[in-house]
């Protein structure tokens, strides 16, 4: 970690903690709000990807289920979510869920630097320390977990808003490694995805098509996480400037900018 950057997250939580004794209308309730919004953004497109990814995991399974004779006549209770009409398979389960944490993660802040009590803040402790627990199979995802887990933990028994504040903030560094750790899984995504297809013999300007679009949805998920792990930059910056309030154009203009691209994606992610 760059020494600016370290000064940077060392601001941010200092700042965010001194929330508790300060007036709430100093903290960077807007920056927390407009990075909230970038995030739910995100989200929204993620899941039109991940729908894709949960009917080609399954697929994936079942092909390698069949390809092996002993196991045609044999039910494996691992392999149920690969075989339910309900539910999701683990990969693509765990990658929601890896996102959902950012969400709420996000949503946590805002309630926090709004001045909400603790009990209102407590569904979103609950929902990222559920996912967290969740959470497998993501290569680089455990530092994220270790980092974020206990945190989220000692947070939920909190006596009061300073300090879930405060400990909250400390996990910020989780939050970025899961950023980090669902862009890093964008090759593994991308080969669930055209499994089936290499499972087809020959090339065809169909097959090709269908490659081609599934490697832009994926490029596009890497880029709106890029954006949202900026956007989370910017707000960092908000809460070490808190009472110039200098971050508040340039991150609403980037979310604003999130937004837009994610509308893009959005209609290739539905496309097929």
């Amino acid at each position: 970690m760059t020494p600016v950057r370290r000064s940077i997250r060392t601001a941010f939580v200092v700042g965010f903690a001194s929330i508790g004794t300060a007036c709430v209308s100093s903290a960077p309730i807007e920056e927390a709000r407009a990075f909230a919004e970038a995030a739910d953004a995100v989200t929204d497109a993620g899941t039109l990807l991940f729908d894709g990814v949960a009917v080609a995991e399954r697929q994936r399974r079942r092909e390698l289920h069949n390809a092996n004779a002993a196991q045609r006549y044999e039910f494996v209770i691992e392999d149920a979510p690969y075989f339910a009409t309900i539910g999701e398979p683990p990969g693509t389960a765990s990658f929601r869920r890896a996102l959902a944490v950012v969400t709420a993660y996000a949503d946590l802040v805002v309630a926090l630097v709004e001045g909400k009590d603790v009990a209102a803040s407590k569904s979103y402790l609950v929902q990222i320390s559920n996912d967290l627990k969740q959470i497998t199979g993501i290569p680089g995802v455990g530092g994220a977990v270790q980092t974020l887990d206990p945190i989220i933990d000692h947070a939920l028994r909190a006596q009061s808003v300073a300090e879930a504040r405060r400990l909250v903030l400390q996990g910020t560094p989780g939050v970025e490694e899961l950023l980090l750790a669902l862009k890093n899984a964008a090759p593994t995504i991308y080969s669930t995805m055209i499994y089936m297809d290499r499972k087809v013999p020959g090339s065809s300007e169909a097959k090709t098509a269908k490659i081609n679009n599934d490697r832009t949805k994926v490029a596009n998920f890497v880029v709106l996480l890029d954006r949202l792990r900026a956007t989370f930059g910017l707000l960092q910056v908000a809460f070490e400037h808190q009472n110039g309030r200098a971050g508040l154009a340039e991150l609403s203009a980037e979310s604003a900018r999130l937004r837009a691209d994610v509308d893009a994606a959005r209609k290739v992610f539905a496309g097929g």
